[in-house]
């Protein structure tokens, strides 16, 4: 991957600057979206953990509330507590005992945080490169204004 060139952003001139500081804008608000898309992932994946850690006490036969959709559940009995069906994707679905479903969930989970600490250490070097283009062009904008009042 090609490195990133730097740029004197104090050279370059505010057309430019504002160009620049709406694409930054824009790729910030791209990486918070994507983090919090993210985290609503690892939230989903943790509260997936706790069903199945819950499981482990379950008998077969034990009255249950199957949820249809967030807010509308049936009732329902847990037929087989030894395995579970895990969602791996695009409707995929494989049957698994509780134990590596636990695993599965578990790395699931481990790189969801990986990807979130990424997405969380680019947004801060966004948010600081748009800041310094920020005070720059505060700089110019007030120097041109300086410069037409004289």
């Amino acid at each position: 991957m090609a490195q990133p060139q730097s740029v004197d952003v104090s050279q370059l001139p505010v057309e430019e600057l504002k160009s620049l500081q709406q694409q930054f804008d824009e790729e910030l608000n791209f990486l918070v979206r994507s983090f919090e898309q993210l985290a609503s992932f690892h939230a989903k994946f943790n509260e997936t953990h706790g069903s199945l850690e819950s499981l482990k006490t379950a008998t077969e036969g034990r009255e249950i509330m199957v949820p249809l959709t967030s807010s509308l559940y049936v009732g329902g009995k847990l037929a087989d507590v030894k395995n579970v069906l895990v969602d791996v994707g695009t409707g995929y679905f494989v049957e698994r005992t509780p134990a590596q479903a636990q695993e599965y969930v578990k790395r699931r989970v481990e790189n969801l945080r990986n990807k979130m600490d990424m997405i969380q250490q680019t947004a801060g070097q966004k948010k600081r490169n748009l800041d310094i283009i920020n005070q720059v062009l505060r700089a110019k904008m007030a120097a041109a204004q300086q410069a037409g009042a004289s």
